[in-house]
């Protein structure tokens, strides 16, 4: 779902349990968010839903490799192996693959990742079972802010100098001049009066 016009500012308050609310503000709009569960180890290139990577690989057939992953990470090894590496997850999998010896698994990598986000994994990860959850705010597709913290996540969208729904905007004297109240407190307030 988009949320703002273009030019107006997008406020997103999110609070994860046990956390005070949190705002962010974009200054790109229209914006997306999103949030899901998350994997303890994952990257900023995490995805739940999958994605294509292809990249060149001295270890690839004609050089070219390409998986279908949820997440991916570049590192560099200055021995045994000097080089930059890529290792990813795939899949069906909540974590990097390890060597036996504990080290990353990974392929030589020799070019830029040209990741293709129109490919699917088969099926979305239903539970990582560790209770991380993560907000992502897009704009255009591309992801312009992020959080992770303690599952469950929730989050308003404000527009401009409008209040989030589910809120009524009511005159006050501190900065910006007007302020948020949750109609479901003025609800409760106007209940316990009567």
């Amino acid at each position: 779902m988009a949320y703002c016009k273009v030019g107006d500012k997008a406020k997103v308050t999110y609070q994860f349990q046990g956390d005070k609310p949190i705002t962010y503000e974009s200054d790109i709009s229209p914006i997306e968010v999103t949030t899901g569960e998350s994997l303890t180890n994952s990257t900023s290139n995490y995805n739940p839903d999958g994605y294509r990577i292809t990249f060149n690989s001295p270890q690839g057939a004609f050089g070219q490799i390409q998986f279908t992953v949820i997440d991916y990470q570049l590192y560099h090894l200055s021995s045994p192996y000097a080089g930059d590496y890529i290792s990813f997850i795939p899949c069906g999998s909540t974590s990097f693959p390890l060597d036996p010896d504990g080290s990353m698994r990974g392929y030589l990598i020799t070019s830029p990742v040209v990741i293709d986000s129109t490919v699917k994994c088969p099926s979305p990860i239903s539970n990582t079972s560790n209770n991380v959850c993560n907000l992502k705010v897009l704009s255009n597709g591309e992801i312009v802010f992020q959080a992770q913290g303690k599952c469950p996540v929730n989050f308003t969208v404000a527009c401009g100098d409008e209040c989030p729904q589910g809120y009524c905007k009511i005159d006050c004297e501190a900065y910006p001049g007007y302020c948020c109240i949750n109609e479901a407190v003025i609800q409760s307030l106007s209940n316990q009066l009567r």
